[in-house]
């Protein structure tokens, strides 16, 4: 089973590498049209656990660019498959003052085994 928790900010207003304070506004999660979805049946049976990923948004609703920021799973196993799955999902895309604009999300995906 996969379970999502994400968090959106804004990439245009994050500060420069010389500004010590964060202006970047938290806005409200995305909206998923197709979440991501870890195939786990490629994954060896006791295997779960959390990925965090940041990823670029486009206009399209697309991820892009994502990294994994931490993996729980034994020796980072996981990491990959939610990489991938990434690859495949889509939101509706972030709004702006209203009008539709690039970004940046950072979700969890989380795999736990079946009962």
């Amino acid at each position: 089973m996969v379970i999502l928790a994400a968090v959106a900010f804004q990439d245009a207003t994050a500060p420069s590498p010389a500004t010590t304070e964060s202006v970047s506004p938290v806005l409200p999660a995305p909206v998923w049209v197709r979440p991501p979805q870890v195939n786990t049946s490629r994954l060896p049976r006791q295997v779960h656990g959390r990925v965090v990923l940041r990823c670029k948004t486009t206009l399209d609703g697309r991820l892009e660019g994502c990294e994994v920021l931490s993996d729980s799973s034994q020796s980072g196993q996981l990491g990959p498959h939610a990489l991938a799955a990434a690859g495949e999902a889509r939101i509706k895309p972030l709004l702006t003052d209203g009008q539709e604009s690039e970004g940046q999300i950072a979700f969890t995906v989380r795999v736990v085994p079946d009962p």
